[in-house]
């Protein structure tokens, strides 16, 4: 299934957001950026993210953009909408 991640708000996403950021950025740069680049620049697929990264990073893996997304979802940054 197709994906589309939509982002809740308009940007910037506002402190809560940039604190966050700050906070992840140790643990995954410089992936973090290139995936919330991909990820808000528009309605992009799960897929589109995925293959972004992958093709960037070589130690990317599925489960590091689905622990990425499903904690950016959980905070209610962006949300899931499925296409059809």
């Amino acid at each position: 299934r197709l994906h589309q991640l939509i982002p809740t708000r308009v940007l910037p996403l506002g402190p809560g957001f940039r604190a966050w950021l700050e906070y992840r950025s140790p643990q995954v740069e410089p992936r973090l950026a290139m995936l919330i680049k991909n990820l808000i620049d528009g309605e992009r697929s799960l897929a589109h993210i995925y293959w972004a990264a992958f093709a960037e990073f070589e130690n990317v893996t599925l489960a590091d953009v689905e622990a990425f997304v499903n904690e950016l979802v959980a905070k209610g940054w962006v949300r899931l909408k499925e296409r059809r």
